[in-house]
């Protein structure tokens, strides 16, 4: 079945669903960590799942935090969504402009075991998982977004709003 979820150079849209998860006091965010992918370097990035045809926000999310940090979560909260704009060249090598949309959610950590993730092959099934207080991973990302300047990895406006 085709995902319309996902963008393609057809159409250029994509929806995600993203999630904050807290430790049990609420000093830390689990992240991906990726060191170097491709050009990139020192990447954190939340968890954000592609929707699927038929699967509701709740099982996206869900489905995203075990696949991708092997976790089990509560949603506490929706905290509001980034649109983002940036180029994409997908398999076609072909530039595209994507628009993709991610709606984020604050989530508690319920369990969490590292041989719960699936490695599908993406970098994030790849990624080291890491703890980081809120105001050092906004940092991290803001270092990153200053050099590379990708729009949809800019997460740091959803941070600061839990921090409001």
């Amino acid at each position: 079945m085709k995902n319309y979820f996902q963008a393609s150079p057809e159409n250029p849209y994509h929806i995600s669903i993203g999630a904050v998860i807290f430790n049990e006091d609420k000093t830390k965010i689990l992240c991906h960590f990726i060191e170097k992918y491709k050009e990139y370097e020192n990447l954190y990035l939340l968890m954000r799942e592609t929707m699927q045809p038929n699967e509701t926000i709740e099982n996206t999310l869900k489905r995203g935090t075990l696949e991708e940090f092997g976790a089990i979560v509560e949603i506490d909260r929706f905290l509001g969504s980034i649109v983002a704009k940036d180029d994409w060249f997908g398999e076609t090598g072909k530039k595209v402009e994507v628009e993709k949309t991610t709606l984020y959610f604050e989530c508690f950590l319920v369990n969490q075991e590292d041989s719960n993730r699936v490695d599908d092959g993406t970098i994030e099934s790849k990624s080291e998982l890491v703890w980081l207080a809120p105001n050092v991973l906004i940092e991290r990302m803001e270092t990153f977004f200053q050099r590379y300047r990708i729009n949809n990895l800019n997460e740091v406006g959803i941070i600061k709003r839990i921090l409001q």
